[in-house]
């Protein structure tokens, strides 16, 4: 899979200080974060040196679209499944995640990561005071909002379903972990084939790729994809053979 994005001239600039994203897909999104949501970055990381007009590596954007944190990086890394994709983008929101499903969440997409002390400072020293892990900032990744956003939804769902520790430990480990990565390759897999988002994601702000509600692929790239390829995702297939589950 790759972005459908058409990168607009316009979104090519420099976005404060004459800094700007080398990635024009990267560079696109941060400047139509900044437009359609009327918020600016409460965070840049930069490249070593003293040039003032350096490249920006990533950029943080806080409370906006839904997400807690937005990360938006200029190097694009690549996931596999369900389909192979790049990844730019990384959204999360504040949840509690129980100990026992951090197996199963990162079986069900690398794109899935849990931060637990790099989150609120209120949170973190109560953590060491007393042990208890109210909340860590639980991400996901794609080359999109919406597809990040469902991600973050999943997880949030799976840990509604299996937040009964007794109920968890009464199942098969390994048949919980298929399951999780299964849910998560048909959500995706799902909306990248033109079935929308579903389930609905009411804390998710979709301004900004609203035109995309049905999925980003024309139904001619859906064809050239393999849609409809539930169970049997291309990257899923690739992925499910190297797995030592």
């Amino acid at each position: 899979m790759t972005s459908s994005r058409k990168t607009k001239k316009s979104a090519r600039q420099p976005h404060s200080g004459g800094h700007k994203l080398t990635n024009p897909e990267a560079n696109e999104v941060v400047a139509g974060i900044i437009r359609v949501y009327k918020t600016r970055p409460t965070a840049y990381t930069m490249r070593p040196g003293l040039d003032p007009t350096r490249d920006i590596q990533s950029v943080t954007f806080d409370n906006t679209a839904g997400f807690h944190k937005l990360y938006i990086h200029n190097r694009p890394m690549r996931k596999l499944h369900p389909f192979p994709a790049i990844v730019f983008v990384v959204g999360g929101r504040y949840m509690h995640v129980p100990d026992y499903l951090f197996g199963p969440l990162k079986y069900a997409s690398e794109t899935i990561n849990i931060e637990q002390l790099f989150i609120d400072p209120a949170t973190n020293l109560h953590y060491q005071k007393t042990g208890e892990k109210r909340h860590a900032l639980l991400t996901g990744s794609c080359a999109s909002l919406t597809i990040t956003a469902i991600t973050v939804k999943f997880a949030e769902d799976m840990i509604a379903k299996y937040r009964d520790p007794a109920y968890f430990y009464a199942q098969d480990f390994r048949t919980v972990c298929r399951e999780f990565r299964a849910e998560y390759d048909r959500r995706v897999g799902d909306y990248l084939c033109g079935h929308g988002i579903v389930p609905a994601i009411p804390w998710f702000d979709n301004r900004l790729e609203r035109e995309y509600i049905q999925g980003p692929w024309t139904p001619k790239d859906r064809i050239a994809q393999g849609c409809p390829a539930d169970p049997n995702y291309p990257g899923t297939v690739k992925a499910d053979k190297m797995s030592t589950l």
